[in-house]
């Protein structure tokens, strides 16, 4: 389930929504928010926050900035779609079992690749005491 609406998200980047919508832009709407709540799913893994039975935030302040920073990733994908499947696009292969990696090599996939996280998605869950950076000891 998207952390955002079709709706959220053209409020957030102040446009109005389409009267009427084509399907196809609904679905393809719906489908960045999901790859973009999967984004800030991550983002939050290492965070503590009371939620509600249904696992939304007790508080509204958290709610709203989980939604914006959806919405933030959203559009951020949109604008830079390589950044949506970066993780998969630098590999040829991946296997699971005994875990091999091969690397894409030359071309112009192979070049320094897109960042997939959104900047103001992060500052926005920053502000609002969500993203807590993961602390790694060596």
């Amino acid at each position: 389930m998207a952390l955002a609406t079709v709706a959220e998200l053209y409020a957030f980047q102040g446009v109005p929504l389409p009267d009427p919508m084509s399907e196809q832009v609904r679905v393809d709407r719906e489908a960045l928010l999901e790859d973009a709540s999967d984004s800030v799913r991550g983002y939050l893994r290492f965070s503590r926050y009371d939620v509600k039975p249904d696992g939304t935030p007790l508080r509204a302040e958290q709610a709203r900035a989980i939604m914006r920073a959806t919405c933030a990733q959203a559009v951020y994908f949109d604008g830079n779609p390589s950044a949506r499947t970066e993780t998969i696009a630098q590999y040829d292969s991946i296997s699971a079992g005994s875990l091999t990696l091969s690397r894409r090599s030359g071309g112009a996939d192979a070049t320094a690749t897109t960042d997939p996280r959104s900047g103001r998605a992060i500052q926005i869950l920053t502000a609002a005491g969500l993203f807590t950076p993961r602390v790694t000891t060596y």
